[in-house]
């Protein structure tokens, strides 16, 4: 069962401390310098104090600021793009080995704009209610991969302890293949403007993809741009060897 908590949430959290560690970093290399040429504590205290008073008085101004600005048509244009990696992200998510995380509103696409008007916040911080929730034309389409992609990992749990392996990778085109034991899923990715093509290691079966593509035996793939396919391989059935034929009719020792 997935978690109302989502990878976005981790990837805050991870943006959050590299800015920080960053940011701790420059201040110390600073204050590090100062007192190498200075020898003094007392330049380094009186440089803390001034950057605590800076923040002090200047943070609550550069957020309003921030939030007055005119930045809306910016991130609609923004949301475009969001909502393609999204789609990807959560592809690649919900077809790797452990337990997905899935923050709540994911589903149903919420992007939390802003806008300058009565009521702006709502967006940012939505009233939940019973679901099923009204959606957009995107956020539909996103709650029905969300069903699609909770299905496949209930249909293969194996996929809880599943491993991972790169068949092919490069900058914008990615396919891997999700395998414990005899299991396999192999899943394609693309980020790139064009069409990614790619043979497979052996027949699989098409079982969904961008587009909705119909399920079919395929030993190689083209997937759309931005788009993404998962297959299931077959399992190929290998006929015995004479030497084993031979063998299966040998009595038993017993």
């Amino acid at each position: 069962m997935c978690s109302p908590v989502g990878a976005g949430w981790f990837i805050k959290r991870l943006n959050t401390f590299l800015a920080n560690v960053t940011t701790g970093f420059l201040w110390f290399a600073l204050v590090f310098w100062v007192f190498l040429e200075t020898r003094s504590v007392l330049v380094t205290s009186f440089m803390g104090g001034a950057y605590m008073l800076l923040v002090a008085v200047v943070g609550v101004p550069f957020g309003t600021w921030v939030d007055r600005t005119r930045k809306r048509q910016v991130m609609l244009v923004a949301q475009v793009f969001t909502t393609v990696a999204f789609a990807l992200a959560l592809v690649l998510l919900m077809t790797t080995g452990g337990v997905p995380t899935i923050y709540a509103g994911d589903e149903f696409a919420f992007v939390g704009v802003k806008e300058e008007r009565a009521g702006g916040d709502d967006a940012v911080r939505p009233e939940f209610s019973a679901p099923p929730w009204a959606a957009n034309p995107d956020g539909a389409q996103m709650f029905a991969l969300h069903q699609y992609l909770i299905g496949l990992r209930r249909r293969h749990p194996w996929l809880h302890t599943a491993k991972t392996a790169a068949v092919r990778l490069d900058n914008r085109q990615y396919l891997y293949e999700t395998r414990d034991g005899e299991q396999r899923l192999l899943v394609a990715l693309n980020i790139d403007d064009a069409s990614m093509t790619a043979a497979l290691p052996g027949p699989a079966e098409l079982l969904a993809g961008s587009g909705a593509p119909p399920q079919q035996r395929v030993t190689d793939i083209v997937v759309p741009p931005h788009g993404w396919q998962i297959l299931q391989p077959c399992l190929l059935y290998t006929s015995p060897s004479p030497r084993d034929r031979t063998r299966s009719r040998l009595p038993s020792s017993s």
